[in-house]
């Protein structure tokens, strides 16, 4: 018959008073034994390291956009759904240089958007749960953050006022559009949006796909029908 091991001697530590199993099991580990442990370790880490939220973005792109800072805004030759003015320097027509992005912190201009053109900062899509149409909802258009860049706002700006077709209006700071992707949607369920339907253009924030953001807070500035978007 087996003789059972005798029992290890707990050793206290003459600083603390400590058992010293942990350390005895510690050291009694032999090399091929810490390393099996620690390859064991590693496969179990490594899958978990891709099941976060910051494993990729909220949304899918599925329109790389051709307008950026600096970029030629062509006049619009359809219907204007979008007026853009206040501190930007961005306008309608040929490209902004860099020196005159950068002669003034007070700019002031205008830009007059159709469908098309508008379009062409970008398209991305992602589906929420809307709070007013109550239902999930898959809306196409283009990162309000994007939008806003390639209008060249001045440094000194801090906030989006919105105005919608009734002169419904809402204020947006800036940093929440840097901080979450905030949609410009065009296009719901893949169609495009009539006024009937709140189009052409309205506003979506990411509800479920981000972290921060207060729903009830927030759902005041779902703005739709927008006519006019002033950089303050």
């Amino acid at each position: 018959m087996a003789k059972r091991p005798k029992p290890r001697q707990c050793v206290e530590s003459p600083d603390t008073g400590a058992c010293g199993y942990e350390r005895q099991i510690e050291m009694s580990w032999t090399p091929k034994r810490f390393l099996w442990t620690s390859v064991v370790a590693a496969l179990l880490v490594v899958p978990l390291a891709g099941c976060g939220s910051s494993s990729g973005p909220a949304y899918e792109t599925v329109g790389v956009g051709v307008l950026h800072a600096g970029s030629a805004v062509p006049p619009p030759v359809r219907d204007v759904i979008l007026k853009i003015d206040g501190k930007i320097a961005s306008k309608n027509g040929p490209g902004t240089s860099i020196a005159d992005r950068t002669a003034s912190k007070d700019r002031s201009g205008t830009l007059l958007l159709d469908m098309q053109t508008l379009e062409q900062v970008g398209l991305i899509r992602y589906s929420v749960d809307d709070p007013w149409l109550k239902r999930d909802v898959s809306f196409t258009g283009v990162l309000l953050s994007d939008l806003v860049a390639m209008t060249q706002p001045a440094p000194a700006a801090t906030t989006l006022h919105l105005v919608a077709l009734d002169d419904y209006e809402v204020d947006i700071a800036l940093a929440d559009v840097e901080r979450w992707p905030i949609m410009l949607a065009t296009r719901l369920d893949g169609k495009p949006m009539a006024v009937a339907n709140g189009g052409p253009t309205r506003l979506v924030f990411p509800y479920g796909l981000v972290t921060g953001i207060d729903e009830l807070k927030y759902k005041d500035l779902w703005i739709w029908n927008i006519k006019t978007l002033t950089v303050r």
